[in-house]
């Protein structure tokens, strides 16, 4: 199966280019929306496969989306990571932080709000 096979105007992701996957948590590119997806649990031991997500989706062009619709916990560093990562994104570029309602709050604890150009938006596992 192809990328190109798949209908844009559906509201389902497209994930591929799996960083890290076991049974706790996986990692992985998403190409519709842009940007990466987690899923599961994460904590400071993911730290070097989302750095690597979060650095190859910043080297691509245009907006990103951070998936967490499927994350039911996310440690103060994952979440300082990705916060860190939003702040270097370059200008006119936009974070879209999709959380579920059990991280959400963490990021917007720690300032999520306060980033230009990172939006915080609750969404419901899907």
């Amino acid at each position: 199966m192809t990328l190109a096979a798949v209908n844009i105007s559906q509201a389902r992701s497209v994930a591929a280019a799996t960083y890290h996957h076991d049974a706790i948590l996986r990692i992985c590119r998403q190409y519709t929306p842009p940007g990466v997806r987690l899923a599961g649990e994460i904590d400071h031991r993911a730290a070097d496969p989302l750095s690597t997500a979060l650095q190859e989706a910043i080297r691509l062009e245009g907006d990103i989306t951070i998936n967490m619709a499927e994350l039911s916990f996310i440690d103060v560093s994952s979440t300082r990571m990705i916060l860190n990562m939003a702040r270097s994104i370059p200008r006119p570029r936009v974070m879209t932080l999709r959380c579920s309602p059990a991280v959400a709050p963490r990021f917007l604890y720690l300032g999520a709000a306060d980033i230009p150009r990172v939006n915080v938006v609750t969404v419901h596992d899907q």
